[in-house]
């Protein structure tokens, strides 16, 4: 999601982006968090990104200046992952990563862009 929004909002400096993340608060579901501090470079220690509760969504909202993208992890991929994690084994669990990190974007996420 992180690099998704620094490609779309074309940020130069490390400073640029600022996100708003829409998860559900606890794991697996709010480890988007971490991704996306990792991948965009917003963290909670700067003070570029918050988060809202949400428990039907994953979402981040990112801005750099005046433009604003949207990713939103696509329902049907959501609810495949978190009822897979439900009683997954170690090995069940790396494979469903896999599955998902070889799929492109756009079986991912919603992208919005609003400018």
């Amino acid at each position: 999601m992180g690099v998704i929004a620094r490609s779309m909002l074309k940020t130069q400096n490390l400073n640029d982006l600022a996100a708003i993340m829409f998860v559900n608060p606890k794991p697996p579901a709010s480890c988007a968090v971490d991704g996306v501090q990792i991948a965009s470079s917003c963290t909670l220690g700067k003070g570029t990104i918050r988060v809202s509760e949400s428990t039907d969504r994953v979402a981040g909202e990112f801005h750099a200046g005046n433009r604003t993208c949207t990713v939103t992890v696509k329902p049907e991929l959501l609810n495949w992952f978190l009822d897979g994690l439900r009683n997954a084994t170690e090995k069940e669990v790396l494979e469903m990563a896999e599955a998902v990190l070889a799929r492109p974007d756009e079986e991912l996420f919603q992208i919005t862009m609003v400018t």
